[in-house]
């Protein structure tokens, strides 16, 4: 078994360097492995992946050769550090684990919801998770009871990334084929099954936005450019619903 270990993002390919205002696609990078389907920073610009299969592996991405077999079935999607060690979501048995950053299981609890995608931290909770078919992601405890939900921006979320449900959070959405990132408007993807994002020290700008293609299995990179944009009306507003 091999370990994700901590070491920062090296080498990515650029495919795009006219950087004007809004956003812009900066880099690509192939998944390590095939059906990636969860993205994470364990800690700011230290990224790893989530890829389905036979055998679930977490893979440290800017070293693939170092990855992290997880004891449990395939048919896992989201990722996100939290709970003393890593959380992942299956769809397929409709779970969510805890384990630590060893691969050992620390805890699990059934999905409230059916269909988990993307995980984020948690905001109210200790963790979020997308439900797809409700186009909404809700916020757990450890023991995976609601302590609040949201609703979506698009009309079908898989990728989320919250810092704050309100006025910070990415969301990725195959049905319309959008990235939205609150307070800086959106821009077009094909597939987005996972998203997520660092932040700096500069104004409140997300640097870089980080999705998987779930259509292509690459990984790309985007950088927002110039000033802050305005979150269109189409957006909506982002509602909790407090339980």
């Amino acid at each position: 078994m091999k370990k994700v270990g901590l070491v920062a993002i090296s080498m990515f390919v650029i495919t795009s360097c006219a950087f004007g205002t809004g956003w812009t696609l900066t880099g690509s990078v192939a998944s390590p492995a095939a059906d990636a389907r969860g993205i994470c920073y364990d800690t700011p610009y230290v990224l790893s992946v989530l890829c389905d299969g036979t055998v679930p592996r977490i893979y440290n991405l800017s070293n693939p050769t170092q990855y992290l077999t997880l004891p449990i079935p395939s048919g896992v999607w989201g990722l996100t550090p939290g709970g003393g060690g890593i959380w992942v979501s299956n769809r397929s048995n409709n779970y969510i684990y805890n384990l630590t950053a060893a691969g050992s299981l620390l805890s699990s609890f059934q999905c409230p919801k059916n269909g988990p995608a993307d995980l984020s931290r948690g905001y109210a909770g200790d963790i979020c998770v997308a439900i797809p078919a409700e186009n909404r992601f809700y916020d757990l405890s450890s023991a995976g009871s609601i302590v609040a939900s949201y609703a979506g921006p698009g009309s079908y979320l898989t990728g989320i990334e919250i810092s704050n449900p309100v006025t910070d959070a990415i969301f990725g959405d195959p049905q319309t084929h959008k990235v939205y990132v609150l307070g800086y408007g959106s821009f077009a993807f094909n597939n987005p099954v996972s998203v997520t994002g660092a932040r700096t020290t500069r104004l409140a700008e997300w640097d870089p936005v980080v999705v998987i293609d779930g259509s292509s299995n690459y990984i790309y990179y985007y950088r927002f450019y110039g000033q802050q944009a305005v979150v269109p009306a189409s957006l909506g507003k982002v509602k909790a619903v407090y339980r």
